[in-house]
C-alpha cells in the first residue's frame, strides 16, 4: 500500500537525471558554449599538434580521448586523466556525495538508488 510513496521519489530522481543524460549534447551546448565556440581561423590544426599542446600544458596527465571539431567555428575536445589511481570510497556508490559539484551530484543521485 505504501510502496508507491516509498518508490515514487526514486522514480522521479531517475526520470529527471535520466532526461539530463538523454539531452546531454543540448545541455552541454547551453552550459559550455563559451568553450565550444571559437573564431574561424581558416584551417584546422593537426590532431597530434593539439594533443602535444595539451601534454605540454598538463605534463602529469594522460590523454584519454580526442574529438575533432565538427565545424570551422567549433573547438576540438581533448579529455585528460590526471587523477588515477583514485582511492576507493563508498560515497557515490552506497550513499550520495552531498558536497559534490552540480553535475557529479546529479549523476550520483541517478546512480545510488539504482545500486
Amino acid at each position: 500500500m505504501y510502496v508507491g510513496i516509498i518508490i515514487a521519489p526514486f522514480l522521479m530522481i531517475h526520470a529527471i537525471t535520466g532526461s539530463v543524460y538523454l539531452f546531454k549534447p543540448q545541455v552541454e551546448k547551453f552550459l559550455y558554449d563559451d568553450y565550444y565556440t571559437v573564431a574561424d581561423q581558416g584551417e584546422k590544426l593537426i590532431h597530434s599538434k593539439v594533443v602535444d599542446t595539451v601534454k605540454e600544458e598538463c605534463p602529469n596527465s594522460d590523454v584519454n580521448n580526442y574529438r575533432p571539431c565538427d565545424a570551422a567555428d567549433r573547438s576540438a575536445e581533448v579529455k585528460i586523466n590526471d587523477w588515477w589511481p583514485r582511492k576507493m570510497r563508498m560515497a557515490g556508490v552506497l550513499y550520495p556525495r552531498l558536497k559534490s559539484r552540480k553535475r557529479t551530484f546529479i549523476r550520483v543521485l541517478h546512480v545510488v538508488p539504482g545500486f
